[in-house]
């Protein structure tokens, strides 16, 4: 029984490693980043610069801000887009050009946090931020560069130095996210990008990786949430959907703010082949863009009369489909990508119809659509071939 107690004791004392205030003022940020509120999770990070100009944590975590309000606003980490067997690849339907400022705002605020950690290593706090620095660059890099030789070199920073931390303090489940992660990645990514994970030492493991992430979502405090958004991706990926579902519902009640967690389970749904519960779905979202519902106004209407229409397909119904399709290019807020998405699905709806003609030209105005690489890349398979059910 004594041995037992003290190493309760030496748990429970590691997991209270990182400081108590800086936990608590990190998971606010992360409260406003899930719940959409970019504006008001800059301004606490601003604060906190404000308040302790010498502690790496608020430009870290301004850094952290910087792309999550990217990731989001471009819908960069999607289940549709990472699900497919492509996404590790140089494919161009999944390179995006980011903003300059944005690029620039980002650059600044790591390099500042990156500077101030590495000034003071001694204590877990600092190994901690400074991992996540690292981590924040090799997401940027892979997401939305496409540049895997500099995105695993960041990560290999961010994997060492978490993982030491995991090691020295058994009970910090936050250390663990990283390794988790980058344990996954280096699994399942594809044999192109591969020898670059062995040439840094990573070791993959898809079940390693995804056990490491479960635990660090039972007892992280503030990685808990990337985790199970990690997951939700992850087991996409591995087409466990219901596995996928339940994460995605559990940060959905945690953030109802979090209007792209419900759009991602409306995909989930379209995955399990249940069309009838991702059309119901995705009019809830409709509804709650029309009320004014928790912030769901600033969702895009056009790409949610898209996400519905691919269900209506789904469920048999390629007329309806093609009605949300054109409801999607008439509103004003459509973008260029909503607007290619519509004519591309409208294409295939036809092409199901046997209105090969029609197809033709709904393909065409994808291809005069400047800057869609990846739909005009699609729209030009389907010219050549006729789009089947897949």
């Amino acid at each position: 029984m004594g041995l037992k107690l003290a190493l309760l004791i030496s748990f429970s004392a590691a997991g209270q490693t990182l400081p108590e205030d800086g936990v608590k003022r990190v998971r606010a940020i992360m409260d406003a980043i899930y719940s959409l509120d970019h504006p008001n999770a800059e301004a606490l990070c601003r604060k906190w610069i404000a308040d302790e100009p010498e502690n790496a944590a608020g430009y870290v975590y301004l850094a952290r801000t910087k792309w999550s309000e990217e990731l989001s606003r471009r819908r960069a980490l999607s289940l549709e887009r990472y699900a497919s067997p492509e996404f590790f690849s140089e494919d161009e339907r999944y390179r995006l050009n980011v903003p300059r400022g944005t690029m620039d705002a980002f650059r600044a605020a790591s390099a500042e946090g990156i500077a101030r950690a590495k000034r003071s290593q001694s204590d877990a706090w600092t190994r901690f931020l400074l991992g996540v620095a690292y981590q924040n660059e090799a997401t940027l890099e892979a997401t939305f560069q496409r540049n895997w030789w500099s995105a695993f070199r960041q990560g290999t920073s961010a994997l060492r130095i978490h993982s030491s931390l995991a090691d020295q303090y058994p009970g910090l489940a936050d250390a663990k996210f990283v390794p988790g992660v980058y344990r996954y990645i280096a699994g399942s990514v594809s044999w192109k990008v591969r020898w670059l994970t062995a040439l840094l030492g990573f070791r993959g493991s898809v079940e390693g990786g995804t056990a490491d992430l479960e635990s660090v979502v039972a007892g992280g405090r503030i990685t808990n949430d990337d985790a199970r958004t990690m997951l939700a991706l992850v087991y996409t990926r591995e087409k466990k959907f219901d596995k996928a579902r339940e994460h995605l519902a559990a940060l959905h009640r945690r953030f109802p703010k979090n209007y792209l967690v419900h759009l991602d389970m409306g995909s989930v749904a379209l995955q399990l082949r249940r069309a009838s519960e991702a059309i119901e779905i995705f009019e809830d979202v409709l509804r709650r863009i029309d009320q004014k519902s928790n912030g769901y106004e600033r969702l895009d209407r056009a790409t949610v009369l898209n996400h519905l229409g691919v269900a209506e397909r789904g469920a048999g119904h390629p007329d309806r489909a093609i009605t949300h399709h054109r409801r999607g290019l008439e509103e004003k807020s459509a973008t260029p990508l909503s607007r290619a998405v519509a004519h591309l699905e409208i294409g295939r709806a036809l092409d199901l119809q046997g209105k090969r003609t029609e197809a033709l030209a709904e393909y065409q105005q994808v291809e005069s659509i400047p800057g869609m690489p990846g739909a005009a890349q699609q729209a030009r398979s389907h010219i050549q071939k006729p789009y089947r059910n897949q």
